[in-house]
């Protein structure tokens, strides 16, 4: 038996748990069967915490391995805070992507401020299969309609797509794009709507899962490839389904703030 909690920042939900606490350490089986079940309901990854450094192990929902996940992360220092993992309001955190200053801002209503680093458009981390250094406004078509399409890292692989409207969303647009052969490794997608200098709309389909009500790491990507192309200020909110983010640029560094919630405690075996 192994206990876990359900999180969620924005819609984005998680199932968190103690690494210690799993004794089969095959992360890959264990997210896709408690992502996927039943009597939790879909849910969009899988966290485990390490401590020792303080350390966030990410899987998506079909069971590959995420490099570091936005709204996870707040979610993941919410549990830190709920389980008495850490005390302190300031925290670093281990990923796979690498080391994420967080501060608590906030516990009623809890709030997580999150220091993101910078972007990359370097083609030597993104992979992707193209000659040039960067794969920036590339044109790709789709049922006839060309798309603009600007790829990043910003902790996990973006690609960024200015629309018109988030209406003309498909599941086949959302897919298309996502498994480009150009990808090598797919490719998280942002579709953006600027609705002025301060305001951004997103919807981000997330490779290993598919469209989600909001994500982290796409809401800074979103805005430093708007405010690379100046459609932006150093200071934005990011809109998704159920709420927004408040994304910054503070000179050195882009910062993301936003909530995240306790959802239900779970206790069961793992096969």
């Amino acid at each position: 038996m192994f206990k876990y909690s359900k999180y969620e920042g924005l819609g984005n939900d998680f199932i968190i748990c103690q690494d210690k606490d799993i004794n089969n350490k095959e992360y890959s089986k264990i997210a896709i069967n408690l992502c996927n079940s039943p009597a939790i309901g879909k849910t969009d990854g899988f966290i485990s915490v390490k401590t020792n450094p303080l350390t966030m192990i990410f899987y998506n929902q079909d069971g590959s391995v995420g490099t570091m996940c936005g709204n996870g992360l707040r979610c993941f220092i919410k549990y830190c805070y709920d389980n008495k993992i850490i005390n302190n309001l300031e925290n670093e955190v281990y990923t796979k992507a690498g080391i994420y200053k967080t501060k608590i801002i906030s516990t009623d209503p809890f709030l997580v401020k999150v220091r993101m680093g910078n972007e990359s458009y370097s083609n030597d981390i993104l992979k992707i299969k193209t000659d040039k250094n960067e794969f920036i406004n590339e044109i790709i078509k789709f049922n006839n309609k060309d798309y603009k399409l600007t790829s990043l890292f910003m902790g996990t692989h973006h690609t960024v797509i200015f629309v018109d409207s988030l209406e003309e969303l498909t599941e086949e647009l959302g897919s298309f794009m996502c498994h480009l052969p150009i990808f090598e490794d797919r490719t998280n997608v942002d579709f953006v709507v600027v609705k002025n200098e301060h305001e951004l709309h997103v919807k981000t389909y997330e490779r290993g899962v598919g469209y989600t009500l909001a994500c982290g790491t796409g809401a800074c990507a979103s805005f430093a490839v708007a405010r690379r192309f100046n459609l932006c200020s150093d200071n934005v909110k990011v809109i998704f389904e159920k709420g927004s983010l408040k994304i910054s640029y503070d000179q050195s560094s882009i910062w993301m703030e936003g909530p995240c919630e306790f959802i239900k405690s779970y206790e069961e075996k793992i096969n």
